[in-house]
């Protein structure tokens, strides 16, 4: 049985190596280990451990209720701004760290001190970074969070420092443990942990399977108040610009033979008017579906946006949470060859299965003008007519298939003139399919399939006079496939709606069964295979002629040859000089292939998307150096330098010291410059996922896209291109820090500073070149200014936004972090309090690299800078208290995330969310066998705190409010996705949770 003692030795060294009182290791009785500490290449058998590392433990990660890797992120004050929740894009279920909130690529992670290998995912800007969700949760000793730069010591990436996974190497036993969760979305895993050690060696293997459910936004009651109309679909935030059915103008054909809409001279136009003119022409007038609400769409309330167009509420167009189902592996073995030379090697694979509900999907490239769709006179569901009490010849008039009678309804009236109605040629506005395959037995399902594999071998081997070599081999690969079962045969799909096969009406769903009262001839196109008739629904078989299944892949790759020699130099009079030199090869590859329709121009979406392919081979070689320069001091010197080829290379040095001053205070300072390589990726092209606001709307003459505001928020496609002359992301960072120690009290305050200076990013962000369009001229309703860059829909409504990525700007950040543990006796029992803080000082970004720091990212979520930083509270902090008696433990844990302002929403402030989590455990001797079985029970975010929300300011900063002085209904009060996802906001909810470990 774990004794108590262990148990609170176990916390207390955790939290004192995040202090930088303690060694990293919890050596057996007697051992003396010679251990590698992360931050050095230098092996040392005495270390007393004073660099700014922040430790979080096995027992800690338990004591936390954490289920999977992504949940250690929040023992973390010093993580801030990782992707913990993904609704859209490629990144749904994955993470990783974020020291300093530098980017998400600028943490390099590690497991036992070697590259871990990248994801084949990227963030906005193309920047690599590890999945840490790819391994089990069982492998994990404790993680090693070093909170300064360290590029000097291990390369590109180490900018705001280095995430150490640290492995249970050595243990011996089966251990299987499990839990499940009662939350917003339930879940539940499954570890285990088995190992053997032998004379000459020994083997471990760990592994994972965790699964959890998807959650849609409407099932969410605090995301349908503030997004989704509150149960009013009229309402909400989520209406689209093109439904299913859609909406229809009156149109003639152009010389491609497609539908334009009619564009008539205004009467009323003066061309001497200079003050509130009216137009030269007048458009054709939309309208919607006769039988749009009827078929499931929506007509949104016309006090908030216009009614004369048939929308969609793709509220649950993806899942906000996916449906994840993981299995992962971890294998480790060392084996003594000889007395002088050891061979270890670890493996590790995942899967994830990833599922989101897909609903309607967009068609984006409708042929006829504005991307439309030609639906002709003759399709058998036109019930359309010419308005003849129309004099301009705008309108359009429903006749419907009750009234319809063809002997006075034409769709060719030069071949009969008695006709007294045209029936319209239309230009139809919608999507294939909507609101009749969400959440119904319909509903298809997006799936990834993401694998990864890591395999490293290496020898350790003794060398003359004290020396060591290590000699190893990683290599890794991660792959992403992605299955879209709503891919669009665009020219098929077009095809068959002019051909009067596949019905885009209304009707197809408030009237399925209806057969078309056009003759024989109208209707020769038209058969149901599904009823064997021509009918209004539409048949699955024709559906499947142009609704296909799309897949697309990414691959990376990883190889790295590690070679590093350490040992003693020499004796001084206050202890020994040691040493490091070695040399390190990394090869990546990076292969995309999109889905062939998309490749080849012919899917439902603007881009047309190209294989990318890149490769980077980097060569590099370091030095390291540790001098003791008094009984309790030392120091210690580094230096890397990185070539990649093309005239790219890099030398960073590195200046540490440590000093203990007496028995109760040490100190400690470093400085030194960092990097960040370019990545495949930004040499080549990026895609991402973006929520955007937009100045200009469809609100002009014909649809035309004018400077008038309406609120409208949109989530697009951002293509930046990449730029083959880029130059490494350079910082300069400076730690300075004091400890304190006592026998029962340990506290450490560090400060931090970080310039990070030819930061790659966009050359114009997707929010700026959209701001751009009606810059000078907001509201103004005059038409907006062309961007090659920025592609809108027939319904004005952004889709994509394309740049480039080059070298600008740079961000200065300063700030504390405050560690702190103190250890009570209290009758038979122990209580440890702990505390960790990051208190941010100064987040100054400058955009452009004029020198000006145009924006205060400290306190702001930073929306409308660099891709690469998300928000920035100024001040996160857990402060917990754990109790140890015997068998028994319980813990309470606070958790704060300080406010920080909407900068989308014109610096709306985005309140402060406090948690508290309570957890009580009992193990039993004996319970299952002669082992020790723990039972635990426990909850987080016990008063079910909602996360809180992105509300929205108006442009003189008013607070906005539910409804307009007006009195109607105000549907952007919240900025879309309505939660901020990188904030560290738990979207989950309460969590009850219930687990168990047996160790045989």
């Amino acid at each position: 049985m774990a004794s108590n003692s262990f148990k609170v030795t176990a916390l207390s060294a955790g939290i004192a190596v995040a202090l930088g009182t303690a060694p990293p290791t919890l050596a057996q009785e007697g051992e003396i280990e010679e251990i590698v500490v992360t931050g050095s290449h230098i092996r040392r058998t005495e270390y007393e451990g004073r660099a700014p590392i922040q430790i979080v433990d096995a027992q800690t990660i338990e004591l936390s209720g954490a289920s999977q890797p992504v949940e250690i992120l929040k023992q973390l004050s010093v993580n801030s701004g990782s992707e913990i929740y993904s609704e859209t894009g490629t990144r749904g279920g994955i993470s990783q760290f974020n020291v300093r909130n530098l980017g998400l690529g600028s943490t390099l992670t590690l497991i036992n001190g070697k590259r871990a290998g990248i994801s084949a995912a990227a963030d906005a800007t193309g920047t690599d970074f590890v999945d840490i969700n790819q391994f089990p949760l069982a492998m994990i000793e404790r993680v090693e969070v070093l909170t300064n730069g360290a590029s000097a010591t291990y390369g590109s990436q180490a900018v705001a420092g280095v995430a150490n996974l640290i492995t249970r190497k050595g243990f011996e036993g089966l251990e299987v443990s499990g839990g499940y969760a009662d939350s917003e979305n339930d879940h539940y895993y499954i570890n285990l942990a088995a190992g053997a050690q032998f004379d000459r060696g020994g083997f471990n293997i760990y592994a994972t399977y965790y699964e959890q459910e998807e959650k849609n936004r409407t099932e969410y009651d605090w995301l349908n108040l503030r997004l989704n109309g509150n149960g009013d679909q009229r309402r909400s935030s989520f209406l689209s610009g093109t439904g299913s059915p859609g909406s229809y103008e009156r149109a003639t054909l152009n010389a491609d033979g497609e539908a334009a809409s009619v564009s008539v001279p205004n009467p009323a136009f003066d061309p001497a008017c200079t003050v509130d003119c009216e137009p030269e022409f007048l458009g054709a007038v939309r309208q919607p579906d006769p039988d749009c609400e009827a078929a499931g769409g929506v007509i949104a309330d016309p006090a908030i946006l216009s009614s004369n167009t048939c929308r969609y509420n793709f509220a649950d167009q993806v899942s906000v949470l996916k449906d994840e189902q993981r299995a992962q592996v971890f294998t480790e073995f060392d084996w003594e060859l000889t007395d002088s030379v050891k061979y270890y090697a670890e493996a590790s694979f995942s899967n994830n299965q990833i599922e989101s509900d897909l609903g309607g999907q967009l068609l984006s490239t409708g042929r006829a003008p504005g991307n439309g769709v030609t639906i002709l006179p003759s399709h058998p569901f036109n019930f359309f007519v010419e308005d003849p009490a129309d004099p301009l010849g705008r309108e359009i008039l429903w006749i419907g298939p009750d009234n319809w009678d063809p002997t006075i309804h034409c769709t060719d009236i030069t071949s009969a003139p008695t006709c007294q109605f045209q029936t319209a040629t239309l230009r139809g506005i919608h999507r294939p399919l909507g609101p009749s395959i969400t959440n119904t037995p319909l509903t298809e399902q997006a799936t990834t399939d993401v694998d990864y594999a890591r395999i490293m071998q290496g020898l350790e081997i003794d060398l003359p006079g004290d020396w060591f070599l290590d000699m190893s081999y990683m290599w890794a690969k991660a792959q992403w496939t992605d299955v879209d079962p709503s891919g669009i045969r665009s020219d098929t799909y077009q095809d068959l709606v002019r051909a009067g096969t596949w019905n885009p009406f209304g009707t197809r769903d408030a009237d399925p069964t209806l057969e078309s009262p056009k003759d024989a001839a109208d209707t020769a196109n038209c058969f149901n295979i599904d009823l064997g008739y021509c009918a209004a629904a539409n048949s699955n078989q024709v559906r499947r002629q142009w609704n296909n299944h799309s897949v697309a892949h990414r691959i990376s790759s990883e190889k790295v040859v590690d070679l590093v020699a350490s040992g003693e130099l020499f004796e001084t009079g206050f202890g020994t000089v040691a040493a490091a030199v070695g040399g390190q090869f990394r090869d990546i590859e990076y292969v995309q292939d999109p889905d062939s329709l998309s490749a080849a121009g012919e899917g439902g979406q603007e881009s047309t998307e190209t294989r990318v392919r890149g490769r980077q081979d980097v060569v590099a070689f370091f030095a390291e150096v540790v001098v003791p320069i008094y009984d309790t001091a030392e120091l210690q010197l580094a230096v890397r330098n990185e070539d990649y080829g093309e005239g790219v290379s890099t030398t960073d040095p590195k200046f540490s010291v440590e000093w203990g001053i007496n028995d109760l205070i040490g100190v400690r300072g470093s400085w030194g410059t960092s990097f960040q390589a370019p990545t495949v990726r930004q040499k080549a092209q990026s895609s991402s996922s973006l929520f955007i606001s937009d100045p200009a709307s469809a609100t002009g003459p014909g649809g035309s896209f004018v400077c008038t505001n309406t609120g409208v928020t949109n989530n697009i496609t951002t293509i930046v291109e990449g730029a083959p002359d880029l130059q490494p992301q350079e910082s300069e960072n400076i730690n300075l820090g004091v400890v304190f120690t006592t026998d029962n009290f340990r506290a450490s305050i560090d400060y931090f500073n970080f310039d990070y200076t030819s930061l790659i990013g966009a050359s114009t962000g997707a929010q700026a070149q959209v701001d751009g369009q009606c810059a000078g001229i907001e509201n103004s309703g005059l038409p907006i200014i062309p961007n090659p860059n920025v592609t809108r829909d027939a319904t004005g409504q952004v889709r994509e936004v394309r740049s480039q990525f080059v070298n600008i700007g740079s961000v200065e950040t300063d700030g504390i972090d405050v560690n702190a543990d103190y250890t009570m006796e209290i009758g038979n029992g122990t209580i440890v309090f702990d505390l960790g803080a990051t208190f941010l000082n100064k987040f100054d970004v400058d955009t452009d690299g004029d020198g000006i720091n145009e924006f205060d990212g400290a306190g702001s979520r930073n929306f409308s800078n660099s891709d690469s930083f998300g928000p920035m509270p100024e001040l996160r902090g857990n402060l917990a208290a754990t109790w140890f008696s015997g068998n028994h433990v319980a813990r309470l844990g606070l958790n704060h995330i300080d406010s920080y302002k909407n900068d989308q929403g014109n610096d709306r402030e985005i309140d402060a969310w406090t948690t508290l989590d309570a957890m009580y455990s009992y193990t039993f001797s004996g319970l299952v066998g002669d082992g020790d079985t723990t039972l635990t029970l426990g909850v987080n975010n016990i008063a079910d705190k909602d996360p809180p929300g992105l509300v929205v300011n108006n442009a003189d900063g008013t607070p906005q409010e539910r409804f307009n002085p007006n009195g109607t209904y105000n549907r952007n009060l919240f900025n879309r996705p309505g939660y901020d996802a990188r904030a560290g906001h738990d979207l989950r909810g309460r969590i009850v949770y219930v687990r168990f470990k047996h160790l045989f």
